[in-house]
């Protein structure tokens, strides 16, 4: 197996990753359900894929009405080696991984009854130098990875018929260290495209081609390492975990310049380590996962300043390592992937809190995961 950089974003997943080695691979928990909360809450998924570091593969689910996962079958497809994120297109009928172990991205096909993913023809496409994150223009044109080891922008050209990626241009990232960019972001507007790097790097977005433009209003602090951005469902405010110092840094967006100004309020304390957030579509709650105190804290987003306020420091119980999270696309309910191999599937309550209601077994240290809404 290839020896992966100790970049920021990966200093725990090295060590996981040296564990599980050392174990001869990491027990993933078997299929659990809260009987009395399985029918409390709807889901509108319809899909759902976790991206397996360590084993290099892709698990794939099936979501039901009430949000719970149950494996396809066959039960994952293989990847290239170690891949990182996994997304899905708007219409649900492609996939996409970053494969940092070879510096490509794999393409899939989904089949819409199964769910099952199928290797497009050729299978991937070059990106930079370890792709850590991948992301889609909402038009479904473009594609845009972040590649941390050659400090670059990858800038792709989406076939929405085929899903074939074809790279267009490379974009170096001012100020590359050996750690950055981590991630990438569009604005829910399409105008703008945000780099996490040592510093959030904005680029306005060629509407016809894609193309990249470095902003004068780059370059906004974020902590010592920031991961990726996140939007409200407004647009008008973001939110970045900051590994360096266990805080969350909350900005206002100008819809214009698509610059970032820090709220008044910001950065504010969550956890050890907040490594993802997931804000509920209505705007009301964000949850932020605590990646090394093993938990997950919930604030309230009441009012139309973008502040948190925090709510829970322990709001998921059955978690041992939380990274990403995401929202059912019905806001209903929260889903967190777990690095001890596992997603935990939590109702929303109407007062912030999250009631645990099952968890499934992934592969071996997943990373990133993503859902297909019904259509």
């Amino acid at each position: 197996m290839k020896t992966l950089p100790i970049h920021a974003r990966n200093l725990r997943l090295v060590a996981l990753m040296a564990a599980c080695l050392l174990t001869a691979g990491c027990a993933s928990p078997l299929l659990t359900q809260n009987s009395e909360a399985a029918n409390a809450a709807a889901s509108s998924a319809r899909f759902a894929y976790v991206a397996n570091v360590l084993d290099s593969t892709i698990s794939m689910y099936t979501v039901s009405s009430t949000g719970l996962w149950t494996p396809t079958s066959p039960a994952t497809v293989a990847a290239g080696p170690q891949p990182e994120a996994v997304v899905a297109d708007a219409q649900g009928k492609f996939a996409y991984v970053c494969n940092i172990g070879s510096g490509t991205i794999g393409m899939y096909a989904i089949n819409q009854t199964t769910g099952v993913l199928a290797p497009l023809s050729p299978a991937t496409v070059p990106s930079g130098s370890l792709p850590q994150d991948f992301t889609l223009h909402p038009s479904g044109n473009f594609a845009y990875s972040a590649n941390t080891s050659d400090g670059t922008v990858t800038v792709f050209s989406v076939n929405k018929v085929t899903g074939q990626l074809t790279p267009a241009a490379t974009v170096p990232v001012p100020g590359y260290t050996v750690a950055s960019p981590v991630a990438v972001t569009v604005s829910p507007s399409g105008k703008f495209l945000y780099v996490v790097a040592q510093y959030v790097e904005i680029y306005s977005i060629n509407p016809d081609t894609g193309t990249l433009t470095i902003l004068p209003e780059s370059y906004t602090f974020a902590g010592l390492r920031p991961f990726k951005l996140t939007f409200d469902p407004t647009g008008q405010f973001a939110f970045i975990p900051d590994n360096g110092s266990s805080n969350l840094y909350e900005f206002a967006v100008n819809p214009t310049t698509g610059a970032l100004a820090a709220l008044n309020s910001s950065p504010i304390a969550a956890g050890n380590q907040p490594s993802g957030i997931a804000i509920s579509p209505t705007g009301q709650f964000a949850y932020v996962s605590d990646r090394l105190g093993n938990a997950v804290s919930a604030f309230d987003m009441t009012g139309t300043t973008g502040q948190l306020t925090q709510l829970s420091t322990n709001a998921a119980a059955n978690v041992n390592g939380p990274w990403p999270i995401l929202f059912d696309p019905s806001g209903q309910i929260v889903y967190v992937l777990d690095e001890a191999g596992f997603v935990a599937s939590y109702t929303a309550n109407a007062d912030g809190s999250l009631t645990f209601l099952a968890s499934v077994a992934t592969g071996k240290i997943p990373a990133s995961f993503a859902i297909v809404p019904r259509q």
